[in-house]
């Protein structure tokens, strides 16, 4: 019968069509878990290095805060002889202004 031998083709290339999509499905199952494991380890590289990162920060924030320390250290330090040259220009001048006047007084001004 022709309807039967038909139907039959039909079947045949139906079930060819499955099969097909079957090992489509496959290959995307195997590509979705290759992706996956591509994902994961991107994931763990990417974890691991802003770890370094951050042992990075921590040791520049370290530094800036000793040079911190070291630069108000240095700054009394400066203000401190600023200050003594400053007394020492004080007492240049009274030494300087009696020195004058007693020139002066010498001189009979």
């Amino acid at each position: 019968d022709p309807t039967i031998i038909a139907l039959q083709s039909n079947a045949a290339s139906q079930q060819t069509q499955i099969n097909t999509n079957t090992s489509g499905l496959a290959t995307l199952n195997a590509n979705v878990g290759a992706y996956q494991i591509y994902a994961n380890s991107s994931l763990s590289t990417l974890t691991a290095n802003a770890g370094t990162q951050q042992t990075s920060i921590n040791r520049i924030d370290a530094n800036i805060g000793a040079y911190e320390t070291w630069a108000n250290a240095n700054l009394a330090t400066q203000t401190t002889n600023f200050n003594t040259l400053n007394a020492n220009v004080g007492a240049y001048e009274i030494w300087a202004n009696a020195i004058e006047a007693k020139v002066g007084e010498l001189m009979g001004e």
